[in-house]
């Protein structure tokens, strides 16, 4: 008996935007319950940052704050970890966040 298809359980948003002078790839892949973020420019084949950030749980009735880490990194930079923790905060879902970057 044959199954029925089903849908796609994740999604994949992609943009290209020129900042200053370079052109800006983002993309996002959304998945029920956790979104991946990745962001780079042309020409960029340097690992850059991976961060990961779990919503904020809550206690009691009482909202605790968001957790997150630098899974991967090249140098002391918290900005992917950061913006993962805002998203992560917000939305109520846990966030990867890559980013790469140019030496």
């Amino acid at each position: 008996m044959p199954s029925e298809p089903s849908a796609p359980r994740f999604k994949v948003y992609s943009s290209s935007h020129l900042f200053q002078t370079q052109l800006l790839h983002l993309q996002v892949t959304t998945f029920e319950e956790s979104a991946f973020i990745w962001a780079g420019i042309d020409g960029n084949e340097v690992l850059g940052n991976l961060a990961v950030a779990m919503p904020p749980p809550t206690l009691n009735g009482n909202t605790l704050s968001t957790s997150s880490t630098t899974i991967l990194t090249k140098e002391i930079e918290e900005t992917s970890k950061q913006l993962g923790q805002k998203l992560a905060s917000k939305f109520g879902k846990q966030f990867f966040i890559y980013t790469l970057r140019k030496f």
